[in-house]
């Protein structure tokens, strides 16, 4: 049975798995939803966002009447993440910013989301791959020396 954030939320079952899927793929299926129909989607909710039973996608599904602006949906995701964040043990300072940037309407196109969130994810990255090089580099360094 397919579930809701509100629902996972009440339940306390907000794991790693689901803050995953709010992030790129969320926003994705946002952009779906508003592509299909006509940028004039519904108002989104907590319960808008529905996972699949094996928690590996996430879709959105608009609340009946209203219509919607991009940054109409941008805020609600927004608000979506913070609740979800609020909800979960480990808070990560960096999604909790793009949380209130959502909200406070200094993302306003989901490009620009979709580019905050790709940010958060390709930084953690560099700092192993850093020490990769570093380490290597003193490597060659001893080898000269000494070699």
């Amino acid at each position: 049975m397919s579930r809701n954030l509100a629902q996972l939320i009440a339940a306390k079952k907000v794991t790693p798995r689901v803050m995953a899927l709010m992030q790129q793929p969320a926003v994705e299926a946002i952009e779906q939803l508003r592509e299909g129909y006509s940028n004039d989607a519904g108002l989104l909710t907590d319960k808008s966002f529905v996972f699949s039973d094996d928690m590996k996608s996430v879709t959105v599904i608009p609340a009946v009447g209203g219509t919607a602006t991009e940054r109409d949906d941008i805020q609600a995701y927004g608000d979506a993440l913070l609740n979800a964040l609020i909800s979960t043990p480990a808070c990560p300072k960096r999604l909790m910013a793009i949380a209130q940037s959502c909200i406070n309407g200094e993302i306003e196109e989901l490009d620009d989301l979709l580019l905050q969130l790709e940010k958060r994810v390709s930084n953690t990255i560099y700092v192993p791959l850093i020490v990769i090089v570093l380490a290597l580099l003193v490597l060659l360094w001893c080898l000269n020396r000494f070699g």
